[in-house]
């Protein structure tokens, strides 16, 4: 089962993960900079094997200079559970 995060939830996440953020959406969003575009490309290319090993993908937009994710379940239309497994395991593969 799927378990929506209440937003208590979500700021709890935010606090710690501090590169993420809630856009105006209600999803949770982040943008990756780097001047060096092959770094971008390979991070990208990380988060698509990862997101395929959870069978949970974030939407993503690759342009010159920015990596941006954003995450939420589609078949509920909210973050969950899911998306903070996926976050977790990003955020330790970048760091």
């Amino acid at each position: 089962m799927i378990k929506k995060l209440t937003s208590i939830d979500i700021d709890k996440f935010l606090a710690v993960h501090t590169s993420w953020t809630i856009n105006s959406k209600g999803r949770l969003y982040r943008d990756i900079k780097s001047k060096h575009y092959t770094k971008l490309v390979d991070q990208l290319l990380l988060i698509t094997k990862l997101s395929d090993q959870l069978n949970h993908h974030p939407d993503i937009s690759l342009v010159w200079g920015s990596l941006k994710l954003t995450l939420y379940t589609h078949e509920v239309n909210a973050v969950t559970t899911r998306d903070i497994a996926l976050i977790e395991v990003i955020d330790l593969s970048l760091s």
